[in-house]
């Protein structure tokens, strides 16, 4: 995300987090990364909405 994409999303109610590094076992960063490209959604976005589901009971 580049300067004014943040600003826009900022604009939008959007907040910045710091998250910290996790580590993943081999080849699940990859299919997390291919399936959020899938979808259109960047890899913390695709992360944030499996944990809502996840959290939700869906």
């Amino acid at each position: 995300m580049h300067g004014e994409e943040v600003h826009e999303e900022w604009a939008k109610g959007a907040l910045l987090t710091r998250v910290p590094l996790s580590t993943f076992e081999n080849g699940i960063l990859d299919a997390i990364n291919t399936d959020a490209r899938e979808r259109g959604l960047r890899r913390s976005a695709f992360l944030a909405s499996c944990a809502r589901k996840e959290i939700e009971g869906a």
